[in-house]
């Protein structure tokens, strides 16, 4: 679980090609759909959206 109780989606800046896909707070299965596209499109035509980037680890860079 995340700090924030929501998802960590999308590409590690830091590791090029490595996805994260977690932290859902037990709320994956009833967003997993929704995830699926948005990652799908990312990994296949490299389309990022709105959401992935809200939900980035890049969030909790600078926190503490």
């Amino acid at each position: 679980m995340t700090p924030d109780a929501r998802p960590i989606l999308g590409e590690v800046k830091e590791m090029k090609g490595f996805l994260q896909c977690n932290g859902f707070s037990g709320h994956g299965f009833m967003i997993s759909p929704m995830v699926s596209s948005l990652l799908a499109d990312l990994i296949v035509d490299g389309k990022t959206s709105a959401v992935l980037e809200n939900l980035s680890l890049e969030r909790f860079k600078g926190k503490k």
